[in-house]
């Protein structure tokens, strides 16, 4: 666990502006549905999230240390590689989202506001 925390250390004293754009560190993300409503209320919503997340991950070389679903939000904790979480996150949730729309048929925004990443 020091190291760990050793590197959030490192990034957050070495954070550019725009830390969402650097690559290597650790992030606590956090979305939540829009006005709370829950955006996984089925097993295949569930399931399509985490095999999007898994590959993902895996395309960008992104490690995931925990994540938990709840029905309204979710919690993510990732390690960057080369791709900045902001394009990582912009991935899951537009693809996500999209998939979810089609599904439920709906056209609205899914997720308030943009997720917060503390890293």
């Amino acid at each position: 666990m020091c190291w760990i925390q050793k590197e959030i250390v490192l990034c957050i004293n070495h954070a550019p502006q725009n830390p969402h754009r650097r690559t290597g560190c650790i992030h606590h993300v956090i979305c939540r549905g829009i006005e709370r409503r829950e955006f996984f209320g089925e097993a295949t919503d569930r399931d399509d999230f985490l095999k999007r997340l898994e590959t993902i991950l895996s395309e960008t070389q992104t490690r995931c240390y925990a994540w938990a679903l709840l029905p309204n939000h979710f919690h993510l904790l990732l390690r960057t590689g080369n791709t900045p979480i902001a394009r990582v996150m912009r991935q899951l949730l537009s693809g996500y989202a999209g998939r979810f729309n089609r599904l439920h048929r709906r056209s609205a925004h899914l997720f308030q506001n943009r997720y917060k990443s503390i890293g």
